[in-house]
């Protein structure tokens, strides 16, 4: 896995000394790196679901060197396949509603064919540490994959932090995780200033799932149109826990 990733931190490198970043990708809410979402989304403003735009220039430095780097995508297949083994429920239930989405409009896009999460977010640091926060964005009962990259000395810093549960995890360079990043307010320590920390964070907005369930349209347009939801509030929050895997269902050889 290694040279993988050695490639994988060598294109966030390159494309991130040829984007073009704004203020607000610099310095935004999670803390204060260069980070560039790409995304099939629904909110913020948006009338319907889209990606995320971008400059022309901007657009073709992630497709070439990210989006549609051999070794990029095999690290996104890599966080799909651990997602489908450790939660199979939760893992088909984004799978439906991203085909869903993109199946009916071919204006929207996969980031990755071998994967079933809607966003991905690429953190090109060159320290990348955030601060407390949540992803209030997304799926709520739902995961987002985190892969730490770079090079820097795991005992020093780059530790992963989760408030809420009261702890602090050695996170080292290729580690994964998935959290339920909308509900548990997560961080992560410094490195210091001679190392390199970038992380790829992969997630799918909750917006989305409101999108399907709405008929492929606003929640607005779906109740003035007649609609009624077939779950309430509780019901769905309800659903959505039970796609959670149980202990009892991981079997250990």
């Amino acid at each position: 896995m290694d040279p993988v990733l050695a490639r994988v931190e060598r294109q966030f490198e390159i494309a991130g000394e040829a984007y073009k970043f704004k203020s607000s990708q610099q310095v935004h809410r999670r803390g204060k790196f260069k980070a560039v979402p790409s995304a099939a989304s629904y909110g913020g403003g948006q009338q319907r679901v889209g990606n995320l735009k971008d400059t022309a220039h901007n657009r073709s430095v992630i497709d070439r060197h990210l989006l549609n780097n051999r070794d990029v995508m095999n690290l996104a297949g890599v966080v799909d396949s651990a997602f489908q083994n450790a939660a199979r429920e939760l893992h088909a239930e984004y799978g439906r509603i991203l085909t869903s989405i993109c199946d009916r409009d071919v204006r929207v896009r996969r980031n990755f064919a071998n994967s079933v999460f809607a966003g991905v977010t690429f953190n090109f640091g060159p320290q990348a540490c955030t601060v407390p926060h949540t992803d209030h964005l997304n799926i709520p009962t739902g995961w987002c994959a985190v892969v730490a990259l770079g090079d820097f000395d795991a005992d020093e810093g780059g530790h992963l932090i989760l408030w809420d549960l009261n702890l602090m995890i050695r996170f080292p360079r290729g580690a994964m995780i998935f959290l339920p990043s909308a509900l548990l307010v997560h961080s992560n320590t410094m490195v210091p200033d001679d190392q390199r920390r970038y992380s790829f964070i992969q997630y799918t907005a909750g917006g989305l799932a409101r999108w399907v369930e709405c008929g492929f349209r606003s929640q607005k347009e779906f109740l003035a149109g007649g609609g009624r939801f077939m779950r309430t509030p509780q019901q769905r929050w309800e659903d959505g826990l039970r796609k959670f895997p149980r202990w009892s269902e991981w079997k250990h050889e």
